[in-house]
């Protein structure tokens, strides 16, 4: 049942017409939809202003066709009834497709009020995972809709550009700013997409909220890459597009519409839907005296602090902040286009607590806990981070840290009661006074992997880590599991 999906994003009035635009699962999102609403004893009807496949038994209770709008309103009236779907299209086409009515028939059905929701499939998207870009009749979203649900596949990710997993990628190709036609689809490139798709919906429907499902979040690795999109979604591109910024604060659905349990997690404005505000804070302003540069250092396709960074995006935390300091204008360029705040410590040759002070001063009001990350740790994976935020939530810890073969690791989380005493700390001597003056008050979380406590500080340190990438059995060499 989509009960999750309802509850935590629709609130429809009655009668509802809901747009769905997009790709990569959205003809199965409106039939899960329109099956939940069916099940509540409400009259459905599925139409669509564009082409689509005939539904199958299972999909809707019967199929009509109207060549005309009058003759589609007696149609709509003689089958609509509580508890069924009905599906309307205007002619039947070859190969099992039907031809979609006009957008304005729409607006005239949904104005004669005999159907509880109007569900629409208002584009096409030739089976690809991504709708890359728009010809100019397309979408075809009735001006009548109330909610207008953008989707699109996350198996996208890390893909060519090209038309294999982008439908009007040749569009997309001839808009960007893209190399060549092998361009990769990032996080940045298909939150860019889904704003674009969202911008021609809200010129069509200009009264509808807008809603994100990033479909097909299945494997135990989506859910971290979704979550980068969700904060793309978020963060600060609604401007560029001359909509109101309240648009964009819609939620982000992540999930998987033929799932059993189809919703995984819902964002609002970059923070995950009901769990505690904890911002992280990761340190990457020192000196590197040890090992000069080593935040740009290459560890497979990434930096040092590139994979810090990525491994909190794709975690459970809600705003990012990145403190620089030393070679800050390098660390802008390494992180630029991901959704974060980049700080710049003016004072980093005073020591880490200028950078603590820093991060602390720019967290937003109301976070309940700071967890503190360090740019040289690029093996704290999305998972650990996930774990530490769990136990120090559920048990209301005041400081939470992670601990390795005995040995005391990082990230450390403070809870909003220390925060004012933390920014007193000074020189690089951090939050250990705190944990050492708290005992009683603080969780120790026992992890299997080593990364809590791998600091990339000397030649030693990279050569290791590169061994960890390069071979994953190093890994289990260090008695951990990759992930965990």
């Amino acid at each position: 049942m989509l009960t999750g999906f309802l509850d935590a994003v629709l609130d429809l009035p009655s009668p509802a017409v809901i747009g769905f635009v997009g790709a990569g699962g959205k003809t199965t999102l409106l039939y899960r939809l329109a099956g939940e609403v069916a099940h509540q004893g409400k009259g459905v009807l599925i139409t669509t202003t564009t082409k689509m496949r005939l539904p199958a038994s299972w999909q809707a209770d019967q199929v009509a066709f109207a060549s005309a709008l009058e003759a589609a309103r007696e149609q709509v009236r003689a089958a609509v009834a509580p508890g069924k779907r009905i599906f309307l299209a205007r002619a039947p086409l070859p190969g099992g497709k039907v031809d979609g009515i006009p957008p304005a028939w729409v607006d005239v059905l949904a104005a004669d009020g005999l159907a509880d929701a109007i569900l629409v499939e208002a584009d096409g998207a030739a089976g690809r995972p991504l709708k890359g870009a728009y010809a100019a009749h397309e979408p075809c979203v009735p001006g009548s809709s109330g909610l207008v649900v953008c989707v699109a596949g996350i198996n996208v990710l890390d893909k060519p550009l090209t038309a294999e997993w982008v439908h009007r990628a040749e569009i997309l190709l001839a808009e960007g700013d893209y190399s060549s036609r092998e361009a990769v689809i990032t996080a940045g490139v298909m939150a860019r997409t889904l704003h674009g798709i969202a911008a021609r919906a809200a010129q069509q429907a200009p009264g509808a909220r807008l809603v994100f499902w990033l479909n097909k979040v299945e494997a135990p690795g989506d859910l971290a890459t979704a979550r980068v999109v969700a904060r793309q979604l978020s963060f600060g591109s609604a401007s560029n597009l001359q909509l109101p910024i309240s648009v964009f604060l819609e939620p982000v659905v992540l999930g998987a519409a033929a799932a059993r349990d189809p919703v995984r997690e819902v964002w609002r404005d970059g923070c995950r839907a009901g769990a505690p505000p904890v911002a992280g804070v990761i340190l990457a302003a020192g000196l590197s005296t040890r090992l000069p540069g080593k935040l740009f250092l290459p560890l497979g396709e990434k930096t040092v602090i590139e994979h810090a960074v990525d491994n909190a995006l794709g975690s459970c935390l809600g705003e990012i902040i990145v403190v620089g300091g030393y070679r800050v204008e390098e660390l802008r360029r390494a992180l630029a286009d991901r959704p974060l705040r980049l700080l710049e410590n003016l004072e980093y040759a005073s020591g880490q607590a200028t950078s603590l002070r820093a991060g602390l001063a720019a967290v937003s009001p109301g976070t309940a806990a700071v967890m503190f990350l360090l740019g040289d740790q690029p093996f704290v994976s999305p998972a650990i981070i996930d774990r530490l935020v769990t136990v120090h939530c559920a048990t209301g810890a005041w400081i939470t840290y992670p601990v390795y073969a005995g040995r005391r690791g990082n990230p450390v989380i403070f809870a909003r009661e220390l925060l004012g005493e933390l920014w007193q700390a000074g020189g690089d001597q951090g939050g250990r006074w705190l944990v050492e003056k708290y005992q009683e008050q603080v969780r120790v979380v026992e992890v299997n992997s080593p990364g809590v406590i791998l600091d990339v500080d000397t030649p030693e340190d990279y050569r290791r880590a590169q061994a960890i990438l390069q071979d994953g059995s190093s890994w289990y060499n260090l008695g951990g599991k990759q992930g965990e």
